[in-house]
């Protein structure tokens, strides 16, 4: 299979945002969908609609979550799983969580390509020969760098917010974090530039 050809329907995916958004929105651009409200209920039952709609094994733990299964090839390797969250903050930013849910729906319909390992290796490397301290992560949301990634090495630099919040309306991130991360990012274009 030629993974490099692939990609997720970027429309569909923004369809399928704008919908959910719809649900429980706020005056101020965000969503209120509270865990076990009405607006929950509701785009909970679309996102079930959504996974009968791609004949998957859905399956409702005790807890409530939903899980969509599509059998792989060989059933003997260990699962590979994405999502995040439908709920809402009060006054949550109208992508969080549920960014990550769609973009593992779409993800049931197309493979998704890694990012470049040289690149993700040269912002560690940029960021600790800065004196920043590093961490590899995962993003479970669907990041515009997602996309450019399947046309070009592409890799993603984050940085902490204050209490852990981030895509909500009250997201913040201490200006020395914001400085440290555009350092980082100077410094991993300049190799790159250089490169031969």
């Amino acid at each position: 299979m030629d993974l490099e050809g692939l990609r997720i329907n970027g429309e569909r995916l923004r369809n399928s945002l704008e919908e959910m958004a719809k649900i429980g929105a706020t005056p101020g651009g965000g969503v209120q969908r509270s865990a076990l409200s009405d607006e929950d209920k509701t785009a909970r039952d679309l996102f079930v609609k959504w996974l009968e709609d791609l004949s998957v094994e859905i399956t409702i733990d005790e807890m409530g979550n939903i899980f969509g299964n599509r059998p792989g090839k060989n059933n003997s390797l260990s699962p590979v799983m994405s999502g995040s969250h439908i709920d809402s903050q009060p006054k949550g930013g109208r992508f969080d969580g549920i960014l990550g849910v769609m973009g593992a729906l779409e993800t049931l319909r197309v493979d998704h390509a890694v990012f470049d390992e040289k690149l993700v290796n040269r912002v560690l490397t940029s960021g600790k020969k800065l004196g920043y301290p590093t961490l590899q992560m995962i993003s479970g949301a669907e990041h515009d760098a997602s996309y450019m990634n399947r046309i070009c090495p592409t890799a993603m630099i984050f940085v902490p917010s204050i209490g852990g919040r981030s895509h909500v309306e009250v997201e913040d991130t201490c200006w020395e974090d914001r400085a440290a991360g555009a350092n980082v990012l100077f410094h991993a274009i300049l190799q790159s530039a250089n490169e031969r």
